[in-house]
């Protein structure tokens, strides 16, 4: 989808893939680092969720946002498990390492 810069899965649903015990989670939530069109990007949510049954639950940052990491949810987004889908999450991932944050 053109204007996506990275996707990934975070919250409950990356954890418990990557071996973090909890509760099942109910829904995939996915971060998109970038400026996709929206409508194209929630019908696509929508196909996902119909594919595997769960509800999908995008959430969309700017590269800047993503940079500057500002936010309580993209601080902790940082923090946690992540399953990346697209985009070059090595530099992303670097660009956290060199504000002096670490990863989880």
């Amino acid at each position: 989808m053109s204007g996506i810069t990275a996707a990934a899965i975070y919250g409950s649903f990356a954890a418990r893939q990557l071996g973090e015990s909890g509760q099942a989670p109910r829904d995939i939530d996915v971060l998109i680092v970038g400026e996709p069109n929206l409508d194209e990007m929630y019908r696509a949510c929508e196909t996902v969720s119909e594919i595997v049954k769960r509800e999908v639950t995008p959430a969309v940052v700017s590269l800047l946002e993503w940079r500057e990491a500002s936010s309580g949810f993209l601080r902790n987004v940082r923090q946690a498990p992540i399953i990346p889908l697209a985009g070059d999450w090595i530099s992303l991932m670097s660009d956290k390492a060199e504000e002096g944050t670490t990863r989880g």
